[in-house]
């Protein structure tokens, strides 16, 4: 289940907004710092069309970073992608590319090219491009059936690997042309290893099995090139994404297993000297467990070591120091993300960024050089440099200049103890015309996941609500990540318990602290803040509104409709008819009888993820019972509302609930 309240997406990319020019940004710099009119609260429009940059890339020479933007067009109302560059000493950013939509920007060897996928010429899947650095235009590459993503270029420029999904087969197709008829023999179709040749075009499949390849990387030696890629079995109800690593060489040939144990290890990456390769580790193929830092050698006879055993958070990314002597690491702590320098032999750790932020998008460049995004609650990622100890510091995009003339509501961390002595954390946004000791009306969020969490990051649809009064809480209850592992896991087989008390003493703590209105009080949520939503009203009648979109209401149903069946498996400690007390006990389509908030529900037609089943149930029961309710279905929409006037309507339907049933309570 998904952790976005409103995913923000375009391809799979999060979403944009303002449509600005490579040369606004220097047209805002001219603005005179006399005429600085007065700060607005955010406003629905703003939020919908806000552009975020994300995929840094670094040039061969360090010099340069090529990222990429997601913005909204304003004559199509799509939301598509560009690629932009940036120089690393400082000056103006650069559009690259203007035509369809572009992503995954990735330097050649030489730095002459840079490769990118793309859908255009009326495409309906993504090829890859390639775009002479120095001026031109883009050449298409591919012309596959099934589209292209995972671009990597071999170390001597002359070919590129990508993954690709398979296509149907001769009987698959023989069906569709009659009438369409589907014969369902496995939930998903297998993801493979390609290559392509850069002069001549000629691509070649390099793996057959019956396996989804999830990534895949070449080693950075020239002459015998090998590739490292991640394996994933088809999953089932018992195995979750159980994956493995492997190497082969760059002719698919000689398939070798790296890791000996059987584990989720995912996100390989070579060391320079192409000896090592390290990876991530989930230990088990349990959803909540931790992720850690690995690393295995590639002689015959090395076995893996893991470098953050003792460390009781998660690692979300890696990359290797040139020298090979040393990793960094994002590692996700409570509300912040930062960078960490990891020793290769002996795992010693260091923090290296700090501050009420999160990092993300981590490269390092040639010369060592530290290249990452970083967001802030006052601002969406922007792309950002620093040296190898994290010193010296400095921004080099602004993506979103008008935001500083926007009023936003404060964010800060808080905490609170649930009924059983648990410490739980959470973040607040208070209202743009805050005054202290003046009680206002709460918006609690609990976010998706469960194991997601929320932090310092910049969500506008918080500082939409908290432009019209409103505060807002999201707790980070137990099950979320970023509190080690026994938090992480303390949810299996308690949905609706132990974490609902977490939510419910947050709402209290705020008003003890004269915070929040006790009579005005909503509860809104996506995805497992759906569920948490639901669950709720199913509990208590505190709220005067309710929000929930593409939420689990039936655990059961749910178990037989999700592309993720192995999800309550493990968490419910087997299948319904193994634990049917607690698949029932737990759905809060059992509750719905005490139910009498106010509910609005939203749901994406095409999720597959929550299948739109869940939301109908509860408002069928709902309608059935008297209580008020409203349905909203967007078409094409998956766990996520994407398209424009979908985010638009869902943000103005939104707001418009709870003017109606917390603002005039």
């Amino acid at each position: 289940m998904g952790v976005m309240a409103m995913a923000q997406k375009i391809e799979d990319e999060p979403a944009g907004g303002y449509r600005i020019g490579y040369d606004d940004h220097e047209r805002h710099q001219e603005v005179s710092m006399a005429s600085k009119p007065a700060k607005k609260p955010m406003t629905i429009d703003q939020a919908v069309r806000l552009r975020t940059a994300f995929d840094p890339q670094t040039s061969p020479d360090g010099t340069t970073v090529a990222y990429a933007v997601a913005e909204l067009d304003e004559k199509t109302r799509e939301y598509r992608a560009h690629l932009w560059s940036v120089p690393v000493a400082g000056g103006k950013a650069r559009q690259l590319t203007w035509l369809g939509s572009e992503r995954e920007p990735r330097w050649s060897p030489d730095g002459r090219l840079i490769a990118f996928v793309s859908r255009r010429d009326n495409d309906k899947v993504r090829q890859v491009w390639l775009l002479p650095v120095d001026g031109g235009e883009a050449r298409r590459l591919t012309d596959i059936e099934t589209g292209v993503h995972s671009i990597d270029w071999a170390p001597d420029g002359g070919s590129l690997l990508f993954l690709s999904r398979e296509p149907m087969g001769a009987e698959e197709k023989r069906l569709k042309k009659r009438g369409g008829i589907r014969v369902v023999d496995r939930f998903v179709r297998m993801t493979q290893i390609w290559t392509v040749d850069v002069a001549t075009g000629r691509c070649r499949q390099l793996t057959k099995d019956r396996s989804t390849k999830a990534s895949a990387c070449w080693s950075p030696v020239s002459g015998a090139p090998r590739i490292a890629f991640e394996k994933r079995r088809e999953p089932t109800s018992n195995h979750s994404y159980r994956s493995s690593l492997w190497v082969m060489d760059g002719d698919g040939r000689n398939k070798r297993r790296l890791a000996s144990v059987k584990a989720c290890d995912t996100a390989p990456r070579w060391s320079s000297d192409g000896r090592q390769i390290a990876f991530l580790r989930r230990g088990t193929s349990v959803y909540a467990r931790l992720t850690r830092l690995a690393v295995v050698g590639l002689a015959k006879g090395s076995r893996e070591r893991v470098l953050t055993e003792t460390l009781d958070r998660s690692v979300t990314d890696i990359r290797w120091a040139p020298d090979g002597r040393r990793l960094y690491a994002l590692v996700h702590d409570g509300t912040r993300q930062h960078v960490h320098s990891v020793t290769a032999k002996g795992g010693r750790r260091r923090q290296l960024t700090s501050g009420d932020r999160q990092i993300s998008g981590l490269r390092v460049s040639c010369g060592g050089g530290l290249v990452f995004l970083s967001e802030t609650p006052k601002a969406l990622a922007e792309v950002c440099v620093a040296a190898t100890d994290g010193g010296t510091e400095r921004q080099l995009t602004s993506t979103n200049p008008a935001t500083a003339r926007v009023a936003l509501g404060r964010t800060r961390a808080v905490r609170w103890q649930s009924a059983d002595g648990l410490q739980i954390e959470g973040v607040l946004v208070l209202p743009t015309n805050y005054r202290k000791g003046k009680r206002v009306p709460l918006v609690v969020e609990p976010h998706g996941g469960p194991a997601g969490a929320r932090g310092f990051n910049f969500y506008p649809n918080w500082q939409l609500l908290a432009g019209k009064g409103y505060a807002v809480l999201s707790p980070n209850f137990r099950g979320s990540a970023g509190y080690g592992e026994a938090f992480l896991g303390a949810n299996e087989d308690d949905f609706g318990g132990g974490d609902f008390a977490d939510v419910m003493a947050g709402v209290d703590a705020m008003i003890d602290r004269g915070i929040a209105h006790p009579k005005r009080l909503a509860i809104m949520g996506f995805s497992y803040g759906g569920y948490m939503t639901a669950w709720a009203i199913g509990q208590t009648d505190r709220f005067q509104a309710a929000i929930a979109g593409a939420g689990v209401i039936n655990l059961t149903s749910f178990y037989g409709t999700t592309d993720i069946q192995w999800f309550t498996t493990g968490y419910q400690k087997g299948a319904p008819w193994q634990n049917p007390d607690s698949y029932r006990q737990q759905s809060p389509i059992t509750h719905v009888d005490k139910v009498k908030t106010p509910t609005l529900l939203y749901h994406g037609d095409e999720d597959r993820r929550v299948p739109l089943e869940q939301s109908q149930q509860l408002y069928v029961s709902l309608r059935e019972r008297g209580v008020p309710t409203e349905f909203v279905r967007y078409p094409r929409e998956g766990h996520g509302i994407g398209e424009y006037w979908h985010r638009k309507d869902c943000l103005e339907r939104i707001t418009g609930w709870l003017r109606k049933w917390v603002r005039s309570s």
